[in-house]
């Protein structure tokens, strides 16, 4: 698997909320949430890319019209 999973970013997301509510600039939190929105994107598109990393390892059904 490449890069960070669905979960890590998801906590980096948690992470920079928590921080956001730190900061006292109403510029510095808003980049600080912006930053948390982003992780969050990527962590969609990592759990997508999860789901179809794990369906291409199942393999396909096999039904019962093939010759043995």
């Amino acid at each position: 698997m490449l890069g960070p999973t669905a979960r890590q970013l998801e906590q980096r997301a948690e992470e920079a909320r928590a921080i956001a509510v730190q900061m006292r600039s109403p510029q510095t939190k808003q980049t600080m949430l912006n930053l948390a929105l982003s992780y969050e994107r990527l962590a969609k598109h990592a759990a997508l890319r999860e789901v179809s990393e794990n369906t291409e390892q199942i393999p396909p059904e096999q039904d019962g019209n093939q010759a043995a």
